[in-house]
């Protein structure tokens, strides 16, 4: 059987198991900046919305907009990797991502501040199909392990973005705070440079063909995918507007960057537990359990929002966070196991087609927050991960399912 983009690179697999390894971190490492850099926006927007003279559905269309064009560019870059397998693709999407997300405080106009993360999250957009591919690459034969791995150094470089931009906002005074950031961006191209896990992902036999490697495989992505994007609404909506939540209730900034770390950190950790597990014992049980049990989590936290202290509702956001994105990475892996011949397709599907798709949540929580408040807005959607649930029953099992 020819080999796959699954596949490691054969010669090179038995003698360099630490060389793997490192090679994984790195992959992990420079999921953490990117996500890290195109997070730096999320605990600001209270800031950018009386910078520019914006309501909440105006922050719910940008939001919108700007993950349409930075999610759904993913299968577009996907393809053409899958296709051409460019070197060298991992560091430049660093440097364009981290520098344009160092620099967004600079734009004097609106049109400025859009172009900047627009062209940061292409950047994003770029990184993460040649980087998904590559931790499966390396992973051997505990792919969703890996992935887990990866998808943890994202998720854990999103959530310090979350707790780091308001301090560097605070630092400088203003949102040109964030420049203090660049050099490490810079760093981190330097070591992927050195490592150069580009190295380790195999050439396939046949070049990808959407008409032969995607297209006979429709009807079995179809329900995993809206899984996915169930699942992301959830995340995305979360994500945005709890430091506006956290702002109407008359909180600190930072209470925002606090909330936003707890939430995604438990997702951080939950990918890996879950990665682990599906493993051993398949990729469908896991989805359903976690999603069924996110919705408690979620509703909880939102009521312990109330709460003179807000240590319970960190608390809660961190659990809700491991439940609900404990299949996430699973996910991933399980779209690419559906599309062997075209691993980085699978990843940038996983990892930004269905963000796209699932950032029309923007705009409706927006317009229900500015007509009867954000916590009303996101009361419901805390029933999201149900209908999520409810299709996972529908994920075929894949080569790999044992349950």
């Amino acid at each position: 059987m020819p080999p796959t983009h699954l596949d490691p690179v054969p010669e090179l697999t038995a003698p360099s198991r630490r060389t793997r390894i490192s090679q994984l971190m790195a992959l992990s490492m420079g999921h953490a900046l990117n996500d890290a850099y195109v997070n730096f926006i999320a605990p600001l927007w209270p800031q950018i919305k009386e910078r520019f003279v914006l309501n909440n559905a105006d922050i719910g269309a940008i939001a919108f907009w700007w993950g349409l064009t930075t999610s759904l560019s993913q299968p577009v870059f996907g393809y053409v990797t899958d296709r051409r397998q460019p070197k060298r693709l991992i560091v430049a999407a660093t440097l364009i991502s981290t520098l344009f997300f160092s620099f967004v405080g600079y734009a004097r106009t609106l049109p400025e501040f859009l172009a900047c993360i627009i062209l940061g999250g292409m950047g994003v957009a770029i990184y993460h199909p040649r980087a998904g591919a590559l931790a499966v690459a390396v992973s051997g034969n505990k792919r969703a392990l890996g992935m887990g791995l990866f998808g943890a150094g994202g998720a854990i470089g999103y959530a310090f973005g979350y707790l780091g931009s308001p301090y560097l906002h605070d630092l400088a005074g203003s949102m040109k705070g964030l420049a203090y950031a660049a050099p490490v961006g810079i760093v981190g191209a330097l070591v992927l440079v050195w490592v150069n896990a580009e190295a380790r992902i195999s050439k396939p036999a046949v070049a990808f063909s959407l008409r032969q490697h995607l297209l006979p495989y429709l009807g079995q992505l179809a329900p995993l995918m809206a899984v996915m994007v169930l699942r992301s609404a959830t995340v995305i909506a979360f994500g945005n507007f709890i430091p506006l939540m956290l702002s109407e209730q008359g909180r600190a900034l930072v209470s925002g960057g606090h909330a936003g770390f707890y939430f995604i950190a438990g997702g951080a950790i939950g990918g890996i537990a879950g990665g682990h597990i599906s493993d051993r014992f398949g990729r469908r049980g896991i989805t359903i359990i976690s999603l069924m049990m996110s919705p408690p989590m979620l509703y909880y936290a939102l009521q312990a929002a109330a709460l003179p202290s807000l240590h319970v509702f960190f608390a809660l956001l961190f659990l809700a966070g491991f439940i609900m994105r404990g299949a996430e990475a699973t996910n991933i892996t399980h779209t690419q196991e559906l599309l062997p011949e075209g691993a980085s397709l699978g990843a940038s599907l996983g990892m930004g087609g269905v963000w796209g798709i699932a950032g029309l949540v923007g705009p409706i929580v927006g317009r229900m927050a500015d007509e009867y408040g954000v916590a009303y807005a996101l009361g419901w959607i805390v029933w999201v991960p149900v209908a999520a649930g409810i299709m996972a029953f529908f994920i075929p099992k894949g080569s790999t399912h044992r349950g």
